[in-house]
């Protein structure tokens, strides 16, 4: 019988070992949950019924996205690294070659530890809407 408690404590002091906070400080273990990428977004409101052309910008990070109305709600590029309070973001919204909303404003950037305030990974993201009745980009 002496054997088995010899293998047996030791386990029980290696499990105890692997309980420890993971980084987490006295909060707890840190769960796994990861980001998407780093992202500035737009919502847009008020889209034509035709297809439309946006073009979108934060700092000097672009993309154009061609598209319906369900396609082009939301619209999304990649945020600079170069980006720390906030990122100067610019739109503009195209249908039928006819530029009808176009804006630039500074959209603070937030985060966000998902797997809590000790725990890695940092979210970024900057978000905006734009409504295209008042042309208006405005952060969210």
């Amino acid at each position: 019988m002496g054997k088995p408690r010899l293998v047996v404590v030791p386990m029980l002091a290696v499990l105890v070992g692997c309980g420890g906070d993971g980084g987490a400080g006295d909060s707890g273990a840190c769960t796994e949950i990861g980001c998407q990428p780093a992202s500035a977004q737009v919502q847009i409101a008020g889209l034509p019924s035709t297809p439309a052309v946006v073009e979108l910008c934060a700092g000097e990070t672009c993309t154009t996205v061609r598209g319906s109305r369900r396609r082009l709600g939301r619209v999304v590029v990649d945020l600079p690294e170069s980006a720390a309070k906030e990122v100067r973001v610019r739109i503009a919204v195209r249908n039928g070659g006819e530029v009808i909303a176009r804006d630039a404003a500074l959209i603070p950037v937030e985060e966000l530890r998902p797997n809590g305030p000790d725990c890695p990974p940092v979210c970024r993201f900057a978000r905006g809407r734009l409504d295209l009745d008042t042309g208006e980009l405005l952060p969210s």
